[in-house]
């Protein structure tokens, strides 16, 4: 139940950051939907991050999913694995 509300949670934020994102212009990365994300959630050569806040994150995330915020991002703190899918998410369009 609390993994249903997460995901549906998770669902209206991205989709009220899509509607800005398409006034803006597209994007150079590709969009998933809740379904999707849903069906790579521990699955091998996947890695879900999470861009919101700490105290967001704390309150609940994807399972699995890891804190980065997007100051943060950089090659060390990606996989190795160059072959490995990256998932991240957040509230708002960054």
């Amino acid at each position: 139940m609390r993994k249903s509300l997460l995901f549906a949670a998770l669902g209206g934020l991205a989709l009220a950051g899509c509607r800005k994102a398409e006034a803006e212009g597209p994007e150079p990365f590709g969009r998933l939907s809740l379904d999707q994300v849903s069906q790579l959630v521990g699955k091998p050569g996947v890695a879900i991050y999470d861009d919101n806040s700490e105290d967001s994150y704390e309150a609940g995330h994807v399972p699995g999913a890891k804190h980065l915020g997007v100051s943060e991002v950089s090659a060390d703190r990606l996989p190795k694995d160059k072959g490995t899918e990256l998932v991240f998410y957040c509230a708002n369009p960054h």
